[in-house]
């Protein structure tokens, strides 16, 4: 029996999004999306994460009535390493990373499920970052140029950067991590800065005097849950406890420091576009993009006016510069980064197997 079943999945804290879909070569090689199916584990639960995990493997490669022909699996970084000759290929950190999926080999999860699968001895595996399987997600959704460079930047409890040119991802030595870019600490910030990490600060020295700090530690979703004194919440729920002008106040300051890691990827990389991508389950606010780029050219504003070196091109003239992540239509109601990261994770396995040179199409 001939294999045309492909598998995406996505996995975060919370829990998994897995697409299915069938390969055919009808007008050249094609990918139908057919079944979506989620699943979800206690974040605060590592046992709990670990036991769902590979719950989840096992139900992704039962899937489809004939064997899998290959399958995607993204996962928040950092991983140890994503070189298929290493023996760590595919495990996520298991002390810099954030839980419950700490310390997970994925592929060895994902392999062992479909070595039980005896329809699926043969079917390759690849794995990304959960920000390049969104980054691929979403240059599908837009239909990009496959000459266009998107960088995609996934922000919750982590930040995450993924980059694609088109929709195949630019190859590193590892993957990026952008979280952990130092940036410049706004100087109405005060001398007790809120977050607990912070406390190598120098006694009563003003903020403006103090080391950077990364821009996950100032931007993240655990950086507004600290700041609000609600680390029970999620940032959402934490930031509606407050009134509006400290709302408004808290994320003011993340923007200027997410313009801060937009400016640095823009001048590293100089893409066509930056993505910010939330899980509207979680966002803070309904238009981050929009925010970040009014700080993003205040910044290269007071370049110019400081005559210090700077750069243009058509771009960054354009507020669709900086985006939000859109809706993936027809496949998701809303917008959801694990269907995002799912259908990515199961066009980068179908063209991965189908090789470099060719780039397959999605119905």
């Amino acid at each position: 029996m001939a294999a045309t079943t492909v598998v995406g999945i996505h996995l975060e804290r919370t829990g998994g999004t897995v697409i299915s879909g069938t390969r055919h070569d009808r007008g050249g090689l094609r990918l139908a999306p057919k079944s979506l199916d989620t699943f979800s584990w206690l974040q605060t639960s590592p046992e709990d994460a670990g036991r769902k995990v590979h719950e989840l493997a096992d139900f992704a490669a039962s899937l489809g009535s004939d064997p899998l022909y290959a399958m995607g699996v993204a996962g928040p970084g950092p991983f140890v390493s994503l070189r298929r000759s290493d023996p760590d290929f595919g495990q996520i950190h298991g002390t810099r990373s954030h839980p419950p999926l700490r310390g997970l080999n994925l592929h060895t999860i994902f392999e062992g499920a479909l070595r039980k699968q005896s329809k699926s001895p043969k079917a390759s595996i690849i794995i990304h970052t959960d920000a390049v399987a969104c980054a691929i997600g979403e240059a599908i959704a837009r239909k990009t140029n496959p000459r266009s460079m998107l960088a995609f930047i996934i922000i919750g409890d982590g930040i995450g950067l993924g980059v694609v040119r088109g929709r195949s991802p630019i190859r590193s030595a590892l993957h990026p991590e952008i979280g952990l870019l130092e940036v410049r600490v706004h100087s109405d910030e005060g001398a007790s800065y809120p977050i607990k990490e912070y406390e190598k600060k120098k006694e009563d020295a003003p903020v403006s005097e103090q080391s950077s700090y990364s821009v996950a530690q100032l931007a993240s979703n655990i950086a507004i849950r600290e700041r609000c004194k609600r680390e029970d919440l999620t940032a959402r729920e934490a930031l509606e406890t407050l009134p509006q002008k400290s709302r408004e106040y808290i994320l003011e300051r993340r923007a200027y420091y997410l313009a801060q890691m937009c400016l640095a990827c823009t001048v590293m990389l100089a893409p066509h576009q930056i993505v910010l991508g939330e899980d509207d389950k979680f966002a803070s606010e309904p238009d981050l993009a929009g925010r970040v780029w009014k700080h993003f050219r205040e910044l290269l504003q007071a370049r110019g006016q400081a005559e210090q070196p700077l750069f243009e091109y058509p771009e960054l003239k354009e507020a669709s510069f900086i985006s939000n992540s859109v809706v993936m239509e027809g496949v998701a109601p809303r917008q959801a980064l694990g269907v995002t990261g799912a259908m990515g994770m199961m066009y980068a396995a179908l063209a991965s197997d189908a090789g470099d040179r060719t780039r397959p199409e999605l119905d």
